[in-house]
């Protein structure tokens, strides 16, 4: 599931649920785990800044277990 930085614990957001709409479907989703902007090679947004990412597991419909990368703000979106 996880690897190179990635936290299962150590943030708020851990284990909280969302929704997200894919192709027009609302899907439920989990957040498992996130990757600190600290990390020796973080994700780096559209301005080149350094932020964290959140990976969320779906919980149900067409996408039940796949895992998806999000930035806050994506994820606040949900």
């Amino acid at each position: 599931l996880v690897a190179d930085g990635w936290l299962v614990e150590d943030h708020s957001m851990i284990g909280q649920r969302v929704i997200r709409t894919v192709d027009e479907n609302t899907i439920p989703a989990i957040v498992v785990a996130w990757l600190p902007s600290t990390v020796v090679d973080p994700f780096l947004d559209d301005d080149g800044v350094a932020v964290p990412l959140f990976k969320i597991r779906y919980v149900g419909g067409e996408l039940d277990g796949d895992l998806e990368d999000l930035e806050l703000c994506e994820l606040m979106e949900s």
